[in-house]
């Protein structure tokens, strides 16, 4: 190799480099450690030098396209080093043979790509004077990602999205076509103050906000781009976490109540006993859970003493988190709103109005005048003050909850008759859930399996479109117990290599346990072998899922599902999403490459259609699929209505005869 490495390290810090394997096309790894500084470099491209104590890090040499090394265990920052700046005077000799390989084929020059990864925890302490909050220990992990491209003209529009969720808050920049510009995202996580308790920090939440606005936006003016690029900002939350704080000091008054939480699963029994459920869900959407934003509301209000005192004196207000963060970054009672999804998480809001329902906060116990304004999904919530940082003066345009923001983002469900499916297996849970738009039709008849929802409404002049959401629970049971239980396959993957070696399951049939319920394994002869019971519970996955659409549909007044959007742990797994599109007669579109960028793209594009960049929802669509559409795989139908019907009554009488029958332990 010619040429060498210059570094902010003297000669005698570094170690003797060690070679870790061959990266192809000419590439070769060396791991070294400095004790003043690491650097990261790829010939002919950027260079990324990271100050801190002595740490092993990775070195890329080669002349081919640069693959991301990680990870490094400091905060970094990027910097641009030009070839001609590593001469090798002073640069120590790597004491390893790397032999020359055959030179590479021809290629397209692409630009190189850098991704940095640290874990700096930034400061999570309330402002002085402030109540006393519980805060975490656990150190927090950066992420920031930096796509190393020439400089861009100046005035191509950019969206910027903040996502906040129970595991991470990042923010992230995209381009006019969707495609990742810059991000930067800190993981954290939640404390446990009390067995049940799940709760973080609202404060250290905007401070890491702030910390993302500001790594972020480096970046893009290291990659050429001026910071008045940035056009619009969307927000999405999960809308779970609950947040209150004092009208008067703007100040919490408590730790925010997030996922995972159940102290307010006794206020949820005492709910249910006082109202039936089925009104619930058919006004509001939701059912009688310790999860539920409004059980923990009222929890609060009996239980916490500066939450009461505040409520008498009118100084209460409260929301889920995208209401505080919106309320934080643009200051004060004016920006004190949230979006038409989120609130309908709450169980406060009527679906079908446009208000907070004076009925259920009454029987929550909480005044609606304490509630945020809701507004849509793409209108402007607030301009953002000196909390924004570098981004001062910009407009958060857009808001929608994460659910909702990752059907945005992988433009899916925005019309009627679509519908997504969620495969859970794992920590993920054993369930489907499926969720229909219905367009603007309110669903007629919900239960508390099946409950209406609101899909989007982008513009306060858009339609509202709403939605029927439901749940299998167990769905993908099968899958456990044929892995684990039984271990015929070690994973899922063998599984559907040995259910592909049969033409059907053999006349065998597989339920899954329910909520409660047994499972049962019905048909089996002489003839079943291990791939007939492969593919049975794989069939059975997909029964399920035709059965909970079906009865989805039934509830949405009978609109017809056009096309299947399936994501989720199992969506990847190409044999599974087939059978399901066999089983419901219409196309599945499977999220068959992993990509956890899709709420931010969704609430940035809210974002930027509210802030008028986009100028229709058509166009919103457009740049979305887009986007995805490398990491989508469409799959056929490629069975007759006969055949299904068939299949469909055999299961259909095998979940019959298993109903009711119950394990006596």
């Amino acid at each position: 190799m010619e040429g060498g490495l210059r570094s902010a390290a003297p000669r005698d810090a570094w170690v003797k480099p060690r070679l870790l394997r061959p990266q192809g096309h000419g590439d070769a790894v060396l791991e070294a450690t400095a004790g003043v500084s690491t650097m990261l470099m790829d010939v002919g491209g950027p260079a990324i030098t990271t100050p801190h104590e002595p740490t092993p890090m990775a070195l890329s040499l080669s002349a081919a396209p640069y693959t991301p090394l990680l990870p490094m265990n400091q905060s970094a920052m990027a910097v641009s080093v030009s070839p001609a700046a590593l001469q090798a005077k002073e640069a120590p000799t790597p004491d390893v043979a790397i032999l020359p390989p055959p030179p590479p084929p021809p290629v397209k020059p692409s630009s190189p790509r850098v991704r940095l990864i640290s874990s700096v925890a930034p400061p999570c302490s309330p402002s002085a004077g402030g109540p006393p909050i519980r805060q975490s220990k656990r150190r927090r992990t950066q992420r920031s990602t930096v796509a190393a491209r020439r400089p861009r003209a100046a005035d191509q529009p950019l969206f910027a999205a903040i996502e906040h969720t129970a595991a991470h808050i990042s923010l992230t920049v995209f381009d006019a076509h969707g495609r990742t510009v810059a991000t930067h995202r800190i993981d954290h996580r939640s404390s446990a103050p009390r067995k049940g308790w799940a709760e973080q920090c609202p404060i250290a939440a905007i401070s890491a906000i702030q910390a993302c606005i500001q790594s972020t936006v480096e970046m893009l003016q290291t990659l050429g781009h001026r910071v008045d690029a940035v056009q619009s900002v969307g927000v999405s939350t999960d809308g779970t976490a609950l947040v209150v704080w004092d009208k008067v000091s703007g100040k919490p008054l408590s730790n925010a109540i997030v996922a995972g939480d159940s102290r307010a699963t006794a206020v949820a029994a005492t709910i249910a006993q006082q109202k039936d459920a089925v009104d619930i869900a058919i006004k509001t959407g939701q059912v009688f859970t310790a999860a539920l934003p409004a059980c923990k509301l009222r929890w609060l209000c009996e239980n916490n003493v500066g939450v009461k005192q505040a409520q008498v004196e009118n100084r209460l207000m409260c929301g889920t988190m995208e209401a505080w963060i919106i309320y934080s970054l643009c200051g004060g009672d004016c920006a004190y709103s949230t979006d038409i999804t989120s609130a309908a998480a709450t169980g406060l809001f009527d679906l079908r109005g446009s208000t907070w329902d004076n009925e259920m906060c009454e029987l929550f116990g909480v005044d609606a005048v304490a509630l945020p304004h809701v507004r849509t999904n793409c209108e402007s919530f607030g301009e953002l003050t000196d909390v924004g940082g570098l981004l001062k003066g910009l407009q958060i345009s857009g808001c929608i909850s994460t659910q909702q923001a990752t059907a945005l983002g992988r433009g899916g469900c925005l019309s009627a008759g679509t519908a997504a499916v969620t495969y859970g297996v794992g920590e993920d849970g054993m369930s489907v859930s499926a969720s229909i738009n219905t367009g603007c039709t309110f669903p007629i008849s919900p239960t508390t399996d099946l409950r209406p929802t609101v899909c989007h409404q982008l513009g306060p002049k858009a339609p509202r479109f709403f939605g029927v959401v439901g749940e299998a629970v167990g769905a993908t049971m099968g899958l456990r117990w044929l892995t684990q239980q039984m271990q015929l396959v070690a994973s899922i993957d063998e599984a559907e290599r040995v259910a592909s070696t049969v033409r059907d399951s053999g006349d065998a049939f597989f339920v899954s346990p329910g909520s409660g319920a047994c499972g049962n394994l019905m048909g089996i002869s002489q003839f079943v072998s291990r791939g007939h019971i492969a593919r049975a519970v794989l069939d059975s996955v997909c029964f399920e899922t035709h059965r909970l659409l079906s009865e989805s549909t039934a509830a949405a007044g009978d609109c017809a599902v056009r096309v299947l959007h399936a994501d989720g742990p199992l969506a990847r797994h190409r044999v599974l999403m087939q059978l399901q599109a066999n089983a419901t007669g219409v196309p599945v579109t499977a999220q068959t490459v992993p990509d956890d960028t899709a709420a931010s793209l969704g609430a940035a594009l809210a974002g930027a259609l509210g802030a008028g960049v986009l100028a229709s929802p058509e166009r919103l669509h457009s740049v979305a699929s887009t986007t995805q559409r490398n990491s989508l795989c469409t799959f056929a139908v490629s069975t007759t209505a006969i055949e299904r019907a068939a299949r469909l009554h055999r299961w259909n009488d095998a979940r019959r005869r298993t109903a009711g029958w119950t394990a006596h332990i």
